[in-house]
C-alpha cells in the first residue's frame, strides 16, 4: 500500500511538472498580440523605421530584432500610404518613459539667476591706434581713460620729440631767411630766397 501511494505521488508530481512546462512553452510562443491585447500591424527595424516586415525576425541590414508596431501606436495613414520616409514613430508608452510632454509654446520667466563666467571686450572694429613715427615722449594726454569718445580733430596728446623740434627750428629759420631775402635790393637774391 505504501508503494502505491509513493507511485501515485510520483505520477502526480510528474504530471504537474509536464503540464507546467508545456503550458509555459505554449504561453511564451503565443503571438505578442495575444499577450498585450493589441493587434500587430507590422514589424519594423528600430534603427531603420522605414524597413517593414509582416513577420517577426531579424533586420537584414543591421541584425537587430524587429519590433512590433501595434494598432494603437501606428500613425494615421492616408489611404493606404505609410508614414513618410525618415519618420520616427514613438509609441505612447515609450513617450511616457522618455518624458515627452506636449504644451502650448509660451514665454515664461523663471525665478532663477544664472551666473556664468565671461569677459567683456571692446569692439575691435571701433579701436584706432595712433603712431607718432618719431622718437620722443608724451607730455600730456587729453583722452585720459579707456572708452572716452574722441571727436574728429580733437588733440589726443602732446608729444615732445627732439627730432621734430630740430625740424621745426629749421623751418622757422628758412621762413625768416625767405623774408629777409625778399626785401633785398638785389633781384637775384630776392628770387633765390623762395
Amino acid at each position: 500500500m505504501r508503494a502505491v501511494k509513493f507511485l501515485l505521488t510520483l505520477v502526480a508530481v510528474a504530471f504537474v511538472f509536464v503540464f507546467g512546462f508545456g503550458y509555459g512553452r505554449w504561453y511564451s510562443t503565443r503571438p505578442a498580440e495575444a499577450k498585450s491585447g493589441h493587434r500587430i500591424l507590422y514589424y519594423v527595424d528600430a534603427m531603420h523605421p522605414w524597413y517593414k516586415s509582416d513577420k517577426p525576425g531579424i533586420a537584414p541590414d543591421c541584425g537587430m530584432k524587429l519590433e512590433p508596431v501595434y494598432a494603437g501606436d501606428a500613425p494615421p495613414a492616408a489611404e493606404g500610404q505609410g508614414p513618410p520616409p525618415n519618420t520616427m514613430l514613438i509609441g505612447q508608452d515609450k513617450q511616457q518613459l522618455i518624458g515627452v510632454r506636449y504644451g502650448q509654446a509660451e514665454w515664461i520667466t523663471e525665478g532663477q539667476t544664472i551666473r556664468a563666467a565671461g569677459r567683456v571686450a571692446a569692439d575691435e572694429t571701433q579701436i584706432s591706434r595712433v603712431h607718432s613715427k618719431v622718437e620722443g615722449w608724451i607730455e600730456h594726454v587729453s583722452a585720459d581713460f579707456t572708452g572716452q569718445l574722441i571727436q574728429k580733430g580733437q588733440p589726443l596728446l602732446t608729444l615732445y620729440s627732439p627730432e621734430m623740434l630740430a625740424s621745426q627750428q629749421e623751418l622757422l629759420l628758412a621762413l625768416k631767411a625767405r623774408d629777409v631775402m625778399s626785401h633785398s635790393s638785389l633781384a637775384e637774391s630776392a628770387g633765390s630766397g623762395e
